[in-house]
């Protein structure tokens, strides 16, 4: 389970980086668009979906970061409890609700 996050998210990653490249190559080389009532050139919208692909590129790439660590740092569990004939306090909650029979 683990793993299929983990290459989902470096699937997103490369998409967002491609996107963010093919974003750069594309509106770089393209002029921007002219306003036809007060002939002004604006470049805003290319510049927002450029902006908007290397902003998502880093937000997934901290998300794959965070989920590296939380998967792979070692965590300090709580060691399971027995009781004295053996049932733990698991079993006595899923008997107490009425989830398993005595």
């Amino acid at each position: 389970m683990i793993i299929r996050l983990l290459v989902v998210n470096t699937h997103l990653l490369s998409s967002w980086l491609t996107a963010f490249i093919f974003l750069a190559l594309n509106f770089n080389h393209v002029s921007c668009s002219v306003h036809p009532w007060n002939r002004q050139t604006v470049c805003s919208r290319k510049y927002s979906a450029e902006a908007f692909s290397l902003i998502a590129f880093f937000a997934t790439l901290t998300a794959l970061a965070f989920e590296i660590l939380y998967t792979y740092l070692p965590k300090n569990d709580t060691p399971v409890r027995e009781k004295p004939n053996g049932v733990t306090h698991l079993e006595n909650n899923l008997r107490g609700a009425g989830v398993m029979s005595p």
